[in-house]
């Protein structure tokens, strides 16, 4: 149990550290960004904290999951392509159940702190809401979760885990095709890439999702334009496997154009121009800079919006929607490759922050902390806001509190479950008697 805890802070020889720090930036910022989310009243039930909402509206948090997309593809393709290069075959069983045994453990037990949650909310709360969210637990077990509607799904944040499983299931039947049967495999990249931004503009114009419809204006305008815009663009493998794909696509050139790649960043200042370019779009995006023209300064923050907008004002408006979450993909993926194979990246401040020591332990807690995070928002925000309203009357020092006293629970919890769970299963599926299997 002490070795377990140790491998939080030391960082093993395979791990790449560019790759542990993307995924704790991406953790922390889906973090600040549900911080904000659940200090609006329908959560805390203190009108006071919808004050805190413009700030919230400043950033993507949800860039934070993309983030996490082109890792987990990154690091699946890396898997699967090297033992194809290594065997010419790739094991089913082997990669399906060394999934399982990495994912399921962990997620069970926080569908029954979810469950344990619910059932002692019910007092408080809509009964037959929560009977209704309790009933499709079975979606989240068999990963199916985001195929019902937002509004019914017994952890909502978990469509994630769903369209990473999906696309799991997928994809090593894809490598195998890739490898076998395509010559040209770039074009075959090329053309998902472009289809899935084709995919998402058709829902955004074909269901009228633009201007105020988008997002419905915000989850305190139109729900029903809210939920739509979930179903139908935000939780679906269809709309959202860009970002695995792209991951998927940088594993491929590392680990089969690697000399290829070595070549190309040797040469400084065009991969350096493309780093900053890359840079720009990452900014860009992350603070939503692309909606501008659709925007107005509210009470809320930066309001995307817009009604009665044109033929073309529509088009542009799809087109941002559709590209935007692939261009910021690229750029993360981009910037990766840069950090770990350009002498400037490797030397730079941003690979030494990267890979620093304070990133590596949020990395190895990030599953864990995904999982739990809203179980612990939710009841705090919810019970510590009246108190802490009584003792302060300053909204930024309410929530500083409600913050610092939510991540060290989220933490805590994190780490628990990582040394009792996690890593028990990790090893495992590393054991000699689990290799025994194949």
């Amino acid at each position: 149990m002490r070795n377990y805890f140790s491998d939080i802070f030391i960082r093993p020889g395979f791990h790449n550290p560019v790759v542990d720090g993307i995924r704790g930036l991406s953790i922390l910022l889906v973090l600040f960004g549900h911080l904000f989310h659940f200090h609006k009243s329908i959560f805390t039930l203190s009108e006071e904290t919808d004050f805190l909402s413009p700030f919230g509206q400043v950033f993507r948090g949800d860039l934070g999951v993309d983030m996490f997309f082109v890792i987990s593809g990154f690091l699946i393709g890396n898997i699967l392509f090297k033992e194809y290069l290594k065997s010419s075959s790739i094991s089913y069983k082997r990669f399906y159940l060394r999934r399982f045994l990495r994912l399921m453990p962990v997620y069970l037990v926080s569908i029954l702190l979810m469950w344990g949650l619910m059932v002692f909310a019910k007092g408080g709360g809509d009964p037959d809401q929560l009977d209704k969210m309790i009933s499709n637990i079975w979606t989240n077990i068999i990963y199916v979760n985001n195929f019902i509607p937002i509004e019914e799904q017994f952890m909502g944040w978990c469509w994630t885990l769903a369209v990473e499983e999906q696309f799991y299931f997928i994809v090593p039947l894809f490598v195998v095709f890739l490898l076998r049967k395509v010559k040209n495999k770039f074009w075959v990249f090329f053309a998902f890439f472009i289809l899935s931004s084709v995919i998402r503009f058709v829902i955004v114009y074909n269901y009228n999702l633009v201007g105020d419809n988008y997002w419905g204006g915000g989850i305190d305008g139109d729900i029903e334009y809210w939920r739509k815009t979930f179903s139908l663009l935000y939780d679906n493998l269809y709309s959202r496997y860009g970002g695995l794909l792209i991951g998927l696509w940088g594993s491929y050139l590392y680990v089969y154009k690697l000399d290829s790649l070595k070549s190309f960043f040797s040469k400084v200042r065009m991969s350096s121009c493309l780093f900053w370019t890359s840079v720009v779009f990452f900014v860009l995006i992350f603070f939503k800079i692309e909606y501008l023209y659709f925007s107005e300064i509210t009470n809320i923050g930066l309001k995307i919006g817009g009604d009665n907008l044109s033929f073309l004002e529509k088009i542009f408006f799809s087109l941002s929607v559709a590209c935007d979450r692939n261009i910021f993909s690229l750029s993360i993926m981009y910037i990766i490759l840069y950090c770990m194979l350009n002498k400037n990246g490797v030397k730079s401040w941003l690979n030494r922050f990267l890979s620093s020591k304070l990133l590596f332990p949020v990395a190895q807690l990030s599953y864990s902390t995904y999982l739990i995070h809203p179980i612990i928002m939710l009841p705090c925000f919810r019970v510590f806001t009246p108190l802490l309203f009584y003792w302060f009357e300053n909204i930024y020092v309410v929530f500083i509190l409600n913050g610092l006293i939510s991540f060290f629970l989220i933490f805590f919890l994190s780490l628990v479950l990582y040394v009792c769970v996690e890593k028990p299963f990790m090893k495992m599926r590393n054991s000699s008697s689990f290799k025994k299997l194949f």
